[in-house]
């Protein structure tokens, strides 16, 4: 049976893209600020705590909500950056939602595990209720009410005053967006 230890690493690894350090709502670019400052990530990112060899990754879902992602290239915006004095240096990289990012440290038995997928929380209540086409929609309750609704690979600015973001990239495949 897995210790208490254990059972949070195998959380941590699952959960990774729906908890943030600061609370459970997504940092805005003034939250990322202050929690880099205090030495935390604030996009949820995996860290050397969890992975075998030291992993500082997220992925498009959860580096769009730091408002800091240009979403045309999904790379860190070094100029939106600057204006909050976020050192390039302590953000994440992005890589894909979904792709073998590296293993669980040694330690109990879950050693070896690979880590395997991030996922923001919105955008991954839309993939769990398999919105995967253009179209459709999900509504999700919690700390807030969202609605997703996916326009597949082309992203669409609202005129109307939604945000465009990512739901989802799957490794080299296109990445899939929505409107919130």
């Amino acid at each position: 049976m897995p210790d208490q230890f254990e059972v949070e690493e195998a959380l941590a690894a699952v959960l990774a893209g729906a908890l943030y350090p600061d609370g459970p709502a997504a940092p805005s670019a003034l939250g990322t600020r202050c929690s880099i400052y205090r030495g935390w990530p604030s996009s949820a990112a995996l860290d050397a705590d969890l992975a075998e060899g030291g992993l500082h990754v997220t992925d498009p879902t959860n580096a769009s909500r730091t408002m800091l992602m240009d979403l045309d290239t999904l790379s860190w915006d070094e100029g939106i950056a600057g204006e909050f004095g976020i050192p390039m240096s302590m953000l994440p990289e992005i890589k894909s939602s979904s792709e073998v990012y590296g293993e669980v440290r040694e330690r109990g038995t879950l050693h070896g595990v690979p880590i395997a997928g991030i996922l923001g929380d919105q955008q991954a209540a839309t993939f769990g209720q398999a919105c995967l086409s253009v179209g459709e929609a999900k509504n999700t309750y919690g700390t807030g009410n969202f609605m997703l609704i996916n326009t597949g690979t082309e992203l669409v600015r609202s005129e109307n005053g939604l945000l465009t973001t990512v739901c989802y990239k799957f490794g080299d495949a296109a990445p899939v967006s929505a409107l919130e």
